[in-house]
């Protein structure tokens, strides 16, 4: 029974240490590596106190609060949605073909002058 026991735990050890080493494995093929295939340095979450290169400032820009509290944003996208009829609009005029007809007659009247 000893020696049971004994094979028993000796097969649980091996098998805690294979899904030791898988588990490991998986872990390091999941972390990202950088073009020269280290690991990527990940920050540590903590904001630089002068944020002195363009990507730091973005980061750190409340861009939330400026969102919610001033006027612009809002009526900036209502205006573009406001405005894209009118310039589909005129788009559709200037390209069609009567105009078209009459923007290369132009044209040819031009060249005829010189």
């Amino acid at each position: 029974m000893a020696e049971q026991d004994k094979k028993a735990e000796m097969k649980q050890k091996i098998a805690d240490i294979k899904a030791m080493i898988t588990g490991e494995l998986s872990k390091a093929m999941r972390r990202p590596r950088s073009s020269y295939g280290g690991p990527v340095r990940i920050s540590s979450g903590v904001p630089m106190k002068f944020p002195y290169t363009f990507t730091a400032k973005l980061i750190q820009f409340p861009w939330k609060y400026y969102i919610r509290n001033q006027w612009i944003w809002k009526y900036y996208f209502i205006a573009v949605i406001v405005s894209i009829p009118v310039f589909k609009k005129i788009s559709n005029l200037s390209n069609s073909k009567e105009n078209k007809a009459k923007w290369a007659e132009m044209q040819r009247k031009e060249k005829h002058k010189h």
